[in-house]
């Protein structure tokens, strides 16, 4: 029988430091590997938040004025840190041609208008309330994008946008924003002498407080033609396993600028009072009727054409007959019109009722006024 001998002592500790050396190659490999993996990992969730958050801004700041009630603005504010546009973006109708989505499972609150009482618009600074005015037949939404610190995270430092439709609770986009280091988080351009420009900094804030919107490009939020928006997406770590990726897309309005159309197929609509005061002097007495511009002169749907007159003597006289005057719509911000054919000691009542170019009436509101003699009068 052959004689067997074992390892000695001196080979069993060569081979245990070979085996040891080459099992941390292989764990330093693996652990350099899971590094690697980890850091794609971060980076592409990096990448995804941003160019979700990116995407999403895109779709829905473009769409700004899209079927859009009369008078209702496109742009409602315009600040560093939250933007606020007007536009039909979800309806839950089957087959509806004008919003730019349809989605049968959205909610009421999230296919109809914002109306009022008014609200502050998140990060509007001095705070800002919409809506000014309940605009007839709204069904665009309004669509709030606004970036605020992040006090869930672990960096001070960080930011979340948030998006909310009308008076809504506001939904979180993305967190783990940072601030862009040399922009703020919106800027925008604007259209001036034919070409379009970087809007001034001393312009910040801009907002529409006009009850209606008119399409006047002296006004500087109706001449905003695009929305820069510029943030930092980071991995929410911090110090050297923090990574970053800079943002920064302009996302132009096609539908900003444009006037809203003047609409003739209804009645318009007055929703005014008319004012009758006695004036003059001594033999040159007369009757002075004012009153403001109808609904749907400045505002509304914009298609007043003439202001309509009637005049008759005691409450129980003649039937009105024809219109006495006729006073032309001239976007006037007080119309006024003098009546001197007067006795003194008559009462004298009127009616007043605006009409569009079909030509259809509003329905009509009076005054009265009793004739004096101007020795009389203050």
């Amino acid at each position: 029988m052959a004689h067997r001998q074992g390892m000695t002592l001196i080979e069993m500790m060569v081979a245990l430091v070979i085996f040891t050396l080459v099992l941390a190659t292989a764990l330093g490999a693996l652990r350099s590997q899971t590094r690697g993996f980890d850091r794609g990992s971060d980076e592409m969730s990096v990448l995804q938040n941003m160019r979700f958050a990116a995407d999403l801004m895109e779709q829905e700041i473009r769409a700004a004025g899209n079927n859009l009630a009369p008078s209702q603005p496109p742009v409602v504010y315009a600040g560093v840190n939250a933007v606020a546009i007007n536009a039909d973006l979800i309806s839950n109708t089957t087959g509806d041609l004008f919003a730019v989505y349809v989605d049968p499972d959205a909610s009421a609150a999230e296919v109809t208008g914002y109306f009022l009482p008014a609200q502050a618009i998140p990060q509007s600074s001095p705070a800002f309330n919409y809506p000014v005015a309940d605009y007839f037949g709204n069904v665009a939404e309004t669509i709030i994008f606004y970036f605020e610190s992040d006090t869930s995270t672990a960096d001070g430092a960080d930011f979340r946008l948030m998006r909310q439709v009308n008076a809504q609770p506001a939904e979180v986009v993305i967190r783990n924003v940072l601030p862009h280091p040399l922009r703020p988080f919106f800027q925008y351009f604007h259209e001036t002498v034919g070409r379009i420009d970087s809007v001034p900094s001393d312009w910040y804030p801009m907002s529409h407080a006009a009850a209606a919107y008119s399409g006047d490009q002296s006004v500087r939020i109706n001449q905003l033609r695009a929305v820069e928006v510029n943030y930092t997406v980071s991995n929410g770590r911090t110090g050297a396993a923090q990574r970053t990726q800079q943002m920064t897309f302009v996302v132009s309005m096609p539908n900003t600028g444009i006037a809203p159309p003047t609409n003739c197929a209804d009645a318009p609509i007055l929703g005014i009072a008319l004012t009758a005061t006695s004036t003059g002097w001594m033999g040159a007495e007369r009757i002075d009727l004012t009153w403001p511009p109808a609904v749907d002169d400045f505002g509304g749907a914009r298609d007043v054409e003439r202001y309509v007159i009637w005049r008759r003597q005691g409450a129980s006289g003649p039937p009105w007959g024809n219109p006495y005057r006729s006073i032309p719509a001239g976007r006037s911000t007080t119309y006024t019109f003098s009546d001197d054919n007067v006795t003194v000691g008559q009462t004298y009542f009127y009616l007043m009722a605006a009409q569009d170019c079909t030509p259809l009436m509003s329905p009509a509101t009076g005054a009265s006024r009793t004739v004096v003699p101007g020795s009389l009068q203050p």
